[in-house]
């Protein structure tokens, strides 16, 4: 069996990881990139857009969008659900068998995985195997008789529900979805018939990984055998609980308990699977929002998220369907969107893009974009159709209580007299200049994502890139990644040492200045004589790999 690195794959092994460092990891194989950057293809509102004959037409318009999306740096797409469903935007699934959804039937579907295809792109199916909608009631009078190839009965619902769908299944002590008839996983009829349904998708439909929601729903066990059943090359899970807080409500420093439990699902899955790195959202968004870059350093040295403990198993992210879009339930600041890409697209793990902040035509837009949206719209500097909509309701920021910095000073070079060398302890958002403001309009984040995804290509960075944090403190962050990239976000002036080591055995050429904008810069340097970054040996093109694909260990 082949190795290789990235997103999903094959770990040996078994137990708690708690905290990781890369030395026990192999070293990078040439047989895999580790090099994806992934695009969520939707948001919340795309399922209700309808073409001039009232017919769904998303997945027919994202086809259209394939070579776009691969010239800005996305190696793979993660789609919506794939079968019919009660509700509209796909998740409380009935019905594998049809491909029929409120994004397309199942030609669209195809063509759309197709036309990715030829553009050298993967596809993701968001599966949502915790839970399963009957289609008819049972001589109980409770919704849990199922129909079709997979006609399940209420021995496939776990016995937590007996009383809301008469579940006679095991009682499972994972996480429970109220909404819906919970499938028992302990059960070999569920498994063999969820593994025959995911290799029909894998094989026939032709998608090349999935996306798991509400994975912590079900044991890890049962996805690694998922995994091997069906050989995707990405496989990502939902694991989203709540982040640790202090005695105040503020957003506590430690996020270790936090990333922990991501950790040891990932862990379960034998390494097969990654998890969305929850944990470095929310740090993330609650430094750049209130100025406290000290939180970006752990007590470690290392980043505070999973990406600091496990990079090659977590999928960093800045909004989703579910935090950000219409629904709103964990916005990202909306004046630090660009922030939040420059960290993300310059740091390990595999970073994921929202739609939203890529594209402009995914129905209503998303609330921490409206603002900008409509400024550009009203000024005509975006061409495009303006969707009505009520009031929208305000995003107060979480107010964090500082549990104090022992962020040391390191190799940095301060910037000559005349920057700004101070800042408040406390950005909030709406103190901001104007200017930064501005720089976060929806035309300003989609043209700092294509530089930043640009410069990752460039640069050869990859989900286990190392990063070494050279300053995290109030007004503050700055780090060097793999000895070639150098970036900084905050007010206070800084740019990278001339001195700092490169790769090891490689001549570099001067730090150069890549692109910036209001309170962030990125610098880049070449190996001497050539055009590309100072690495010893280019990695491969995303999307070429082998054996179970991005994440592959042994």
């Amino acid at each position: 069996m082949t190795s290789g690195e990235g997103i999903a794959g094959h770990h040996t092994g078994g137990g708690s990881r708690g905290r990781r460092d890369q030395s026990d990891e192999p070293e990078l194989d040439p047989s895999g990139s580790g090099q994806e950057v992934l695009l969520q293809g939707f948001n919340w509102e795309c399922s209700s857009l309808r073409d001039s004959h009232k017919r769904p037409y998303w997945l027919a318009g994202l086809a259209d969008k394939a070579e776009q999306i691969a010239e800005a740096g996305i190696t793979a797409v993660w789609l919506p659900p794939p079968c019919q469903s009660i509700a509209a935007e796909g998740y409380m699934p009935q019905d594998y068998d049809s491909l029929s959804t409120s994004y397309g039937n199942k030609a669209d579907l195809k063509g759309c995985i197709a036309a990715f295809h030829r553009h050298g792109l993967k596809a993701l199916a968001d599966v949502v195997i915790n839970h399963r909608c009957a289609q008819e009631q049972g001589p109980d009078g409770k919704w849990n008789q199922y129909t079709g190839r997979y006609a399940w009965d209420a021995s496939c619902i776990v016995g937590n529900q007996a009383a809301q769908f008469g579940g006679t299944g095991a009682v499972k002590t994972e996480d429970l979805f109220e909404a819906a008839p919970n499938l028992d996983h302990s059960s070999e009829r569920v498994r063999g018939d969820l593994k025959s349904w995911l290799t029909w998708l894998r094989h026939d439909v032709g998608f090349d990984g999935w996306r798991l929601d509400f994975a912590k729903g079900y044991g890890g066990q049962h996805v690694k055998e998922y995994v091997e059943a069906t050989e995707p090359k990405v496989v990502v899970g939902e694991v989203w609980t709540d982040c640790c807080y202090d005695a105040g409500g503020g957003l506590a420093y430690d996020q270790d308990p936090h990333r922990q439990r991501i950790v040891d699902w990932c862990d379960a899955t034998g390494g097969t699977a990654a998890g969305f790195d929850f944990s470095s959202k929310g740090v993330l968004q609650e430094a750049l929002d209130l100025g406290q870059f000290w939180r970006l350093r752990d007590a470690q040295g290392k980043p505070p998220g999973v990406i600091g403990w496990w990079p090659a198993r977590a999928v960093t992210f800045i909004d989703n369907h579910d935090t950000g879009s219409t629904q709103g339930h964990w916005p990202f600041p909306a004046a630090h969107l660009v922030q939040g890409y420059v960290y993300i697209l310059t740091h390990p793990g595999t970073p994921c893009v929202f739609y939203d902040h890529l594209f402009a035509d995914g129905g209503k837009p998303s609330l921490t974009l409206w603002g900008s949206l409509k400024r550009l719209l009203s000024s005509g500097s975006l061409r495009g159709p303006l969707l009505s909509r009520e009031s929208l309701p305000s995003q107060p920021s979480l107010q964090s209580q500082p549990s104090g910095s022992t962020a040391e000073r390191s190799m940095s070079t301060e910037v000559p007299p005349g920057g700004n060398t101070t800042s408040p302890s406390r950005q909030n958002s709406k103190n901001l200049p104007r200017r930064v403001r501005a720089a976060n309009s929806f035309a300003s984040v989609r043209s700092a994502i294509l530089e930043l995804t640009a410069l990752r290509r460039r640069a050869g960075l990859h989900c286990r890139s190392n990063v070494m944090i050279l300053e995290a403190d109030d007004g503050l962050y700055a780090a060097v990644i793999d000895g070639v990239v150098a970036m900084k976000l905050g007010p206070r002036s800084w740019c990278p040492n001339p001195n700092l080591a490169g790769p090891p055995g490689v001549s570099t050429s001067p730090w150069q200045l890549s692109c910036s904008g209001p309170e962030w810069a990125v610098w880049e340097r070449k190996r001497e004589g050539s055009g590309r970054s100072a690495r010893s040996a280019p990695l491969p093109m995303p999307g070429r790999t082998s054996g179970r694909g991005l994440a592959h260990e042994q």
